[in-house]
């Protein structure tokens, strides 16, 4: 970092001040990270009136909700469109998959996904938790 200041704007800083900003930074994107789980109960029930059919299931932390704070728990998606397309045009074989979250959001995402006729995959159900 300090490398590419000093090449690009031709200004010499001290390593404290690239250690700072960079700080800074991180915990600019963390602050957006955490205000993004606030908006996310609103975009599930927006899902849910905007994609009639779609099964759309947010749980939120009971432990923190008694202490009166709202905390992500689970997700579940599942768009009409896909369980529709699913159905209709894809090999009737489910597959399921996934991940452990690294960095700041902890936890593991499932996939469920199907084959379509191209025996490409064909993301059915989305799970967070």
């Amino acid at each position: 970092m300090k490398k590419d200041i000093e090449e690009e704007l031709m200004v010499s800083v001290s390593i404290y001040k690239c250690k700072k900003v960079k700080r800074l930074i991180v915990e600019g994107l963390e602050g957006s990270y955490i205000d993004e789980f606030n908006h996310l109960e609103a975009y599930c029930n927006e899902l849910r009136k905007s994609n009639p059919g779609s099964d759309v299931s947010l749980e939120l932390s009971k432990e923190a909700l008694n202490n009166g704070k709202r905390v992500f728990s689970r997700l579940y998606l599942c768009f009409n469109a896909a369980k529709t397309g699913w159905k209709a045009g894809c090999k009737l074989i489910i597959g399921v998959d996934g991940t452990f979250l690294k960095g700041n959001a902890h936890g593991i995402m499932l996939m469920a996904t199907g084959l379509d006729a191209n025996d490409g995959l064909y993301p059915i159900v989305v799970g967070i938790t």
